[in-house]
C-alpha cells in the first residue's frame, strides 16, 4: 500500500517573497534616512569651509574685474581691430575662405570675417570659362569672435566644367571685406 505524503510546494515561494519584501523594506528606510548607498555627497554653501568660500568669491571678483576691464572671458583669440581706410570710406577687415568642396550636386563656399557683426551681407560673385558669372548673396552671422557668411550652395547645374575665380565681399554700415579664390569645377 502506498502512503500519500502531501508535500506543500507553495513554501519556497513563501519563503522568496517575505525575503524580497523584507530588502526591499530595508533599502526603502535606508533612502529615506539618507543612509549609505544614498547618502548625499555634495555641499550646500553653509557647509563650505572658509578657505572654499574665500576662493569661490576670489574667482568671482576676476570674472567681474575682468569684464570691467574690457578683456574676453571667453577663451576665443581677440578680434583683430579694422584697418582704417585712408579716404575716409569704411574701415577694412581680413576675412577668408573656411571651406571649399565641391560634389555632384554643386560648389560649397564658407567664408569668416575677422570682425564680430550681426548686420551686413556677404556677396560671391564666380567668373568661370567663357565669362560666365553666377553671383549669390547671403546674411552674416556672428560669432563669440568672428563672423560667417551664412554660406553659398552653388548648384552643379548653374556652373560648367573648368576653372571658376571666387570672390567673397562682406559689407555693413562700417565695414568692408573681401577676398578672392579659385576652384576647378569638374
Amino acid at each position: 500500500m502506498k502512503i500519500n505524503t502531501r508535500t506543500n510546494k507553495k513554501r519556497p515561494y513563501l519563503y522568496i517573497s517575505i525575503v524580497a519584501i523584507v530588502i526591499f523594506a530595508a533599502l526603502a528606510a535606508l533612502y529615506f534616512t539618507k543612509t549609505w548607498p544614498f547618502q548625499r555627497t555634495d555641499q550646500s554653501s553653509d557647509q563650505l569651509s572658509e578657505e572654499q568660500k574665500g576662493t569661490s568669491e576670489k574667482i568671482k571678483n576676476d570674472v567681474i574685474s575682468q569684464d570691467e576691464n574690457g578683456k574676453s572671458n571667453t577663451g576665443s583669440d581677440p578680434t583683430p581691430a579694422p584697418i582704417e581706410s585712408p579716404n575716409g570710406g569704411k574701415s577694412s577687415v581680413n576675412s577668408y575662405s573656411a571651406s571649399l568642396s565641391q560634389d555632384t550636386n554643386g560648389v560649397y563656399i564658407r567664408s569668416i570675417i575677422q570682425t564680430v557683426s550681426s548686420s551686413g551681407t556677404c556677396t560671391l560673385v564666380m567668373t568661370g570659362p567663357s565669362g560666365k558669372t553666377y553671383t549669390a548673396t547671403a546674411e552674416v552671422q556672428a560669432q563669440p569672435s568672428y563672423t560667417t557668411c551664412k554660406g553659398f550652395d552653388v548648384p552643379r547645374s548653374s556652373l560648367a566644367a573648368g576653372s571658376w575665380s571666387i570672390k567673397v565681399s562682406f559689407e555693413n554700415e562700417t565695414l568692408t571685406s573681401s577676398y578672392t579664390t579659385s576652384v576647378e569645377v569638374q
